[in-house]
């Protein structure tokens, strides 16, 4: 089992991003009226920086990236502001991708400590298998190994690749514990 990051690390993260989360939503709040507007980039700059609450260089860099999808030195270029929507990826996106990949992976001690962290920020996220596909596709990925595990068979995972020594898990239990922290979270 691989180590992974420190839960500290991982809850510093996850404030920073749900602040950011909040950035976003007041700007494209402040933004409404304008969401089908053109701009270009600084235009855009000297928006956020009337903006009624403070922005770091940081999300500033960030909104106007969202914005044009290319460097931010490129300031004449024009951009509908509706591109903000269409490239934010929010923080249950990335809990929902990290969920995912570890579960594929059966690294049930980092889905468990990830899970912990999440329930400490109070974000909701609900394994849904009904209505996405990913989500689907790893619970059938945790189900056919249990199922060969059950049945004596050692290959579990995957055997060929570049991290086929190492992941996703060869150990049975690691799926059992995976697919009840799945169903789990499919339940909540």
């Amino acid at each position: 089992m691989a180590h992974s990051c420190h839960p500290h690390v991982l809850s510093s993260v996850i404030t920073k991003k749900k602040h950011l989360d909040w950035v976003v939503q007041e700007t494209l709040q402040s933004l409404k009226e304008r969401v089908y507007e053109v701009l270009s980039i600084k235009e855009f700059g000297d928006l956020l920086d009337n903006m009624p609450y403070t922005q770091s260089a940081y999300e500033q860099y960030y909104l106007c990236k969202l914005l044009s999808d290319s460097n931010y030195e490129d300031v004449d270029k024009t951009h509908p502001v509706e591109n903000i929507t269409k490239r934010y990826k929010d923080i249950v996106s990335h809990i929902d991708e990290s969920i995912c990949k570890i579960a594929y992976l059966a690294d049930c001690v980092s889905l468990e400590r990830l899970i912990d962290i999440i329930q400490q920020h109070d974000i909701e996220f609900v394994f849904d298998v009904e209505n996405k596909m990913r989500h689907y596709t790893v619970l059938k990925w945790i189900k056919k190994n249990i199922a060969k595990g059950n049945i004596g068979d050692e290959t579990l995972g995957w055997t060929s690749g570049p991290c086929s020594v190492k992941w996703p898990s060869t150990k049975f239990e690691y799926y059992v514990a995976c697919l009840k922290i799945l169903c789990d979270l499919s339940k909540t």
